[in-house]
C-alpha cells in the first residue's frame, strides 16, 4: 500500500515520545520507534497537532512518519490519479433511494423467506440492530473520494473503514448482550447461550464458501485474489464447529438467528452486483476488534469453557497471521475510479452489512430467550 498517501483519521491522536511516539484512536494504540532525525520531525507534527494546525504542507512528513502503520487504520487514503484497466459499473439503480428496511428486503429478496418465532424474518433483524435508518454521511465520504468525476475506490474504502470502527466502538448491543451472558456462568444456561453465540459464527464460516464465490462473478482482474481468499478461508469452519462440540454434541442443531442468514445474503449480493461493496463487507467481517484476546472467546474461557474458547481465539489468530485485515483493500487494486452512484450503492451494503454484524450477539441472546 506505500503507493497512497494518507491523511490520519479525525480521531487520532499523535504524542511525541523520548525515544519515538504513540499514535492513538479509540479502537487502537501504536507505538513508533525512531530514528534521532525522524524525531525531530515527530515533534514538529506532534506541536502542530496540539495547535490543530495541520496541513495539506505537512501530507509529506506525515506520509514518511506513518508509513510503517499503513496495514492499520489510522488513516483515510488519499484521492490521487489511478490508472486501472477494470471498469465496474452499476447495474441499475434499484437501491440507490431506499430506506434501510426497504433496502435491505430489496437486496436480500425471498433468500431468507418465511416467519421466525411467528414474525417476518426483517422485522426480527430490525429489531435487534442498534439504529433503523442510514447514519454514514455518504455525501461527505464522496466528497473527499472524489476525483475529477469519479470516486478513488481505495479512498472510498478507507473511510468506510472508519465508519465501520466508529459503529464497532459505539455498538452497545454486543457489550449489553455479553454482560447479560455472563451473568450466568456457571450454570446450564451459560452453556447453552455461549454454545449459539459460538453457532452464529459457525453458520457464517459454513456460508463463506458460497457467499464469497458470487464475487467471482465481478471480480474481473482481481478474480484470482478472490480464489486465494477463498481458500484461505476454508476449514475455519471446522475449527469452530470443534469449538462448539465442546460445548453441545450436534452443533448444526442449534438455531440460526435470520440476522446471521441475513448477513451472509448481503455479502452474497454485494459480490454479484458491487464489487467495491463487497471488499468493504470483507473488511467489516475480518476486522472488528484489536484486542489481543477475541472477546467472545473470553467470555467463554472466564465462563469456564476453556476448550471452545481456545479454539475460538485460534480462528482470529489464523485470520491475523494471515493478516487477513489488508485482504479486502488489496482486492480494489485492479478498481478504477467509479461513478459515484456506484460508490453510494457500495457505501449503504456496507453500512447494513455492519449493522448486522453488529447485532449478532444481540441476535443469539434472542434466540436463548426464546428457547427457555
Amino acid at each position: 500500500m506505500s503507493q497512497f498517501l494518507y491523511w490520519p483519521y479525525d480521531e487520532v491522536s499523535f504524542e511525541k515520545t523520548d525515544s519515538g511516539a504513540i499514535v492513538k484512536t479509540p479502537w487502537l494504540t501504536a507505538k513508533l520507534n525512531l530514528s534521532e532525525q525522524d524525531q525531530l520531525l515527530a515533534s514538529k507534527i506532534a506541536d502542530k497537532y496540539k495547535g490543530q494546525a495541520l496541513g495539506p504542507e505537512d501530507i509529506p512528513l506525515l506520509n514518511q512518519l506513518l508509513q510503517g502503520l499503513s496495514h492499520l487504520p489510522f488513516c483515510y487514503i488519499l484521492p490521487t490519479q489511478k490508472f486501472a484497466k477494470d471498469h465496474h459499473a452499476l447495474i441499475d439503480k434499484t437501491l440507490i433511494d431506499l430506506e434501510l428496511k426497504d433496502f435491505m428486503i430489496t437486496l436480500v429478496g425471498n433468500t431468507i423467506g418465511g416467519t421466525h418465532s411467528g414474525s417476518p424474518w426483517q422485522d426480527q433483524v430490525l429489531q435487534g440492530m442498534s439504529r433503523k435508518s442510514w447514519d454514514w454521511d455518504i455525501d461527505a465520504a464522496l466528497s473527499f473520494a472524489k476525483i475529477g468525476e469519479k470516486i478513488h475506490p481505495e479512498s472510498f474504502f478507507s473511510i468506510a473503514r472508519r465508519f465501520h470502527l466508529l459503529d464497532v466502538i459505539d455498538n452497545r448491543t454486543t457489550d449489553d448482550s455479553f454482560s447479560e451472558i455472563q451473568k450466568l456462568q456457571g450454570t446450564d444456561a451459560f452453556r447453552q447461550a455461549a454454545a449459539l453465540m459460538v453457532r452464529q459464527n459457525h453458520y457464517i464460516t459454513q456460508q463463506c464458501h458460497k457467499s464469497l464465490s458470487e464475487a467471482l462473478k465481478t471480480a474481473m482482474s482481481a478474480a484470482s485474489d478472490v480464489e486465494e481468499f477463498i481458500q484461505e478461508e476454508n476449514g475455519h469452519d471446522l475449527i469452530l464447529g470443534t469449538a462448539l462440540k465442546s460445548i453441545v454434541d450436534d452443533p448444526d442443531s442449534l438455531d440460526v438467528s435470520p440476522v446471521a442468514k441475513a448477513v451472509m445474503q448481503v455479502l452474497a449480493a454485494a459480490g454479484r452486483r458491487n464489487f467495491l461493496g463487497f471488499a468493504m463487507i470483507v473488511d467489516c467481517f475480518e476486522r472488528s476488534t484489536y484486542e489481543d484476546k477475541d472477546p467472545l472467546a473470553k467470555l467463554l474461557q472466564d465462563g469456564g469453557l476453556d476448550r471452545a474458547g481456545r479454539f475460538v481465539n485460534r480462528h482470529k489468530e489464523i485470520n491475523d497471521a494471515g493478516e487477513h485485515e489488508n485482504v479486502a483493500c488489496s482486492l480494489l487494486q485492479h478498481m478504477a475510479p467509479v461513478d459515484a452512484d456506484y460508490a453510494r450503492e457500495a457505501l449503504r451494503m456496507t453500512e447494513l452489512a455492519n449493522l448486522l454484524i453488529n447485532s449478532l450477539a444481540a441476535s443469539a441472546l434472542e434466540l436463548w430467550k426464546r428457547g427457555r
